[in-house]
């Protein structure tokens, strides 16, 4: 634990912001817009079992730390204002795309 702690605080502002703004639309996504008893990771709530909910919920938590792993190497290389730019966009296309998780960036 301390290790992923320690990691976690050796990233770049752009790749840490990613990561706390992300995080929190996860929690949103699974806790807040909890609506008649299925939870907006599913698409298709006839169609949704157990399976297929943490099977998309683990595909956004990879593409979340792919990402940030991305943006900090990023940075790593001295290029903090592409990173910042990356962010951006996908921040945007997050913002485009609504607040409920769903896998397409």
């Amino acid at each position: 634990m301390d290790r992923l702690i320690q990691k976690a605080r050796s990233l770049c502002a752009p790749s840490m912001w990613f990561l706390v703004i992300t995080t929190l639309y996860l929690i949103y996504g699974i806790f807040v817009s909890y609506k008649d008893g299925v939870y907006p990771i599913c698409f298709d709530p006839d169609r949704c079992d157990l399976f297929t909910t943490f099977a998309r919920l683990g595909l956004a938590v990879f593409i979340m730390v792919l990402f940030t792993l991305i943006l900090n190497v990023i940075c790593s290389y001295g290029y903090n204002v592409i990173a910042w730019l990356l962010f951006a966009v996908l921040l945007i296309s997050r913002h485009i795309n609504g607040v409920s998780i769903d896998i397409s960036f």
